[in-house]
């Protein structure tokens, strides 16, 4: 029944203007005119390239990090090699959907306080689990670095998961300047180990603990498995789902999602500071495109 009315909102969405969201509140603001965005978008040619970079970690490969680790790692003054691994680790948290405690916009940079007295703790809400929040203390070990996961509800806090890493494994020692690439190294298997063995089972915990009904279909796809699917769409469709709901609204304004829309559909190289809003800037391209189109 849910995934009848997810189809329905959404073919009636489509069937309507399309809508651009000004990023001010939960729902649509703008109408734009019908053919603002085109079923298929003409790719520009001669203006740049088109990197194939990885959006999410479980795609990095050797020499090739997601933008936004380069984004968080760069303004973290990382001084030992614990450091680039806490950053990944929040990286991978918000990529399966958390949000970091405090605001509903994704930061570009990495909460306030998150090292302090040698032991890394960093807090997060989640879209599906209102009304609990969930902490990530990292303490060094050794050379282990010991995770513990922990939600809070109605201020009580319980201990969900616990996992040890060795930095070794995941981040190299030599000196890698600007080269945030250089500073990682088997993003995918630190991707596939720490959602599945902590993240994944706090999100089903804090569900259960909740009480919150079993539900199904598009909006409770892992975030990062949104991205993958958003990604293959026409900007037509991703704003069309932006209507649906509160959740696929957030997920369809995910800055991961239209740096990687931009780069497909421009094919724009120019490199751009790690505050630019790229939804903002595709908006900004496209209507210089249709004002090119009618001056000819």
């Amino acid at each position: 029944m849910q995934d009848e009315q997810l189809r329905d909102s959404f073919q009636g969405q489509a069937a309507q203007s399309d809508v651009w969201n000004d990023g001010s509140g939960s729902g649509p603001r703008q109408n734009f005119e019908a053919e603002s965005i085109p079923d298929v978008v003409v790719m520009e040619e001669g203006t740049g390239f088109y990197p194939s970079e990885p959006m999410l970690c479980s795609e990095s490969v050797e020499g090739q990090v997601p933008h936004s680790s380069e984004t968080l790692y760069q303004p973290a003054d990382c001084s030992n090699p614990r450091d680039p691994l806490i950053v990944s680790i929040h990286l991978l948290v918000l990529e399966s959907g958390y949000i970091p405690q405090g605001t509903e916009a994704k930061a570009v940079s990495m909460l306030e306080n998150w090292r302090l007295g040698g032991v890394y703790k960093l807090q997060y809400t989640h879209p599906l689990c209102e009304g609990g929040s969930a902490a990530v203390t990292c303490v060094p070990l050794g050379n282990l670095i010991v995770i513990n996961a922990t939600l809070k509800i109605n201020n009580e806090i319980r201990s969900v998961k616990r996992l040890q890493l060795l930095p070794a494994s995941f981040i190299c020692k030599e000196e890698s300047g600007e080269n945030v690439a250089k500073t990682y190294k088997d993003l995918q298997k630190l991707s596939r180990l720490f959602k599945d063995q902590l993240v994944y089972p706090l999100l089903a915990f804090t569900r259960q603990a909740l009480n919150l009904t079993d539900v199904f279909g598009l909006v409770v796809l892992l975030l990062e498995l949104k991205l993958q699917l958003f990604r293959l769409l026409v900007v037509r469709s991703v704003l069309s789902l932006s209507a649906v709901c509160h959740d696929l609204y957030i997920a369809s304004n995910d800055q991961l999602l239209w740096r990687c829309l931009y780069l497909r559909d421009f094919r724009d190289g120019t490199v751009r500071g790690r505050d630019t809003d790229w939804k903002e800037l595709y908006k900004k391209r496209h209507k210089e495109k249709k004002l090119r189109e009618g001056g000819m």
